[in-house]
């Protein structure tokens, strides 16, 4: 009787053996050939597992300054036959990368609103104003420009102050004797009330 096959799956080997029952005895013949005789066996094909290929070598950094990613990638190199386990894992893998920081331009903040104007009458100034909110780094540009602006602003009409001058000294009287008028007077543009005085004078 033939022995199990040597393996559980794919080609073996299995083997039956024979023994001398009765040896050649005077002139008789010797028993001819061999005592075992060996055969190939088949149990059906062997499972085989996936197999992935070695990773490639990382890519190139998705940027070229700052923080990105690279990549690396496999593939499979053998599916899984047979039942056998198949592979597991993905065929690409990332990783953060980074280079040099990135330039980046100065940036001012926004204007403020305008301020009050100098002055409660009349024609005035008033300012706005912003600052650098963040400096330029890495070869980035500079902030440019004023950082403060100022334009003109007109506010209600101003009412006009009185202010008279002083009274100018007497004139000469217009007579010499018996009698007569002598003059003072004052100004201002914006004043109301008497400009001038009258007084008589030399009455002997």
């Amino acid at each position: 009787e033939w022995t199990p096959c040597t393996v559980s799956c794919g080609r073996g080997a299995q083997s039956h053996s024979r023994s001398v029952v009765v040896a050649a005895a005077g002139d008789g013949t010797d028993c001819t050939g061999n005592s075992t005789e060996t055969r190939v066996c088949s149990v059906g094909e062997c499972p085989t597992a996936c197999r992935w290929s070695e990773w490639s070598s990382w890519g190139s950094c998705s940027v070229t300054c700052g923080v990105g990613l690279r990549v690396h990638s496999r593939t499979v190199v053998a599916e899984a036959t047979y039942g056998g386990e198949a592979c597991v894992g993905g065929a690409e893998e990332d990783e953060e990368c980074s280079l040099d920081e990135c330039p980046h331009d100065c940036q001012w903040t926004e204007w403020t609103s305008w301020g009050d104007c100098s002055i409660t009458c009349g024609s005035g100034v008033q300012s706005k104003s912003r600052s650098v909110l963040t400096e330029a780094g890495s070869g980035g540009a500079s902030c440019t420009g004023a950082v403060v602006q100022y334009q003109t602003c007109s506010s209600q009409p101003c009412t006009p102050v009185c202010s008279w001058a002083a009274w100018t000294a007497w004139s000469d009287c217009t007579a010499t004797c018996g009698g007569g008028q002598r003059f003072h007077s004052r100004s201002a543009p914006d004043c109301e009330g008497v400009s001038s005085e009258a007084e008589t004078c030399n009455t002997e």
